[in-house]
């Protein structure tokens, strides 16, 4: 990326952070979701928006490991202890899904919400089959924050 995008990128989602924050206070005065130390770790294969998801969720308070494979990721959770796993499944199929059943089935890691990030027409059916939520690519920000702070009212 070059400099003049990321940096317009940033510049836009403050703005865009800020808007936000004063409609949603507006609709919702008593509601409020403390990200302060609230942990998410991000498994995205796509760097940008591995980058972006990181510029967004830094700016709300939270803390961020991100990763770009599945290699030591059990370790990566159990030294990192994340609230949430956001999850990018390219195809849910048997072989797409592994990883997420493993995480869900695990003693250590059942009770952690993973959120699946995917392009796939048929995410949906990853919800069925080990997610805790969804959030279909490409995403509406608001739209992934509001899934992250209701999964985390959830736990």
């Amino acid at each position: 990326m070059t400099l003049l995008f990321h940096t317009t990128l940033i510049l836009y989602l403050s703005l865009y952070q800020q808007l936000t924050r004063r409609l949603y206070h507006k609709i919702n005065p008593n509601r409020k979701v403390e990200s302060m130390n609230k942990k998410i770790l991000v498994l995205e294969k796509n760097r940008d928006i591995l980058e972006l998801i990181n510029i967004v969720l830094t700016e709300k308070g939270y803390i961020v490991d991100l990763l770009a494979t599945e290699d030591e990721v059990f370790n990566h959770i159990r030294d990192f202890q994340p609230d949430i796993i956001l999850l990018d499944i390219i195809n849910p199929t048997e072989e797409g899904t592994a990883l997420c059943k493993t995480i869900k089935a695990a003693e250590q890691t059942s009770h952690i919400p993973v959120i699946v990030l995917s392009t796939h027409p048929k995410v949906e059916i990853v919800k069925e089959i080990c997610a805790d939520e969804v959030v279909p690519k490409p995403f509406n920000i608001s739209f992934l924050i509001q899934t992250i702070e209701q999964q985390l009212i959830n736990v």
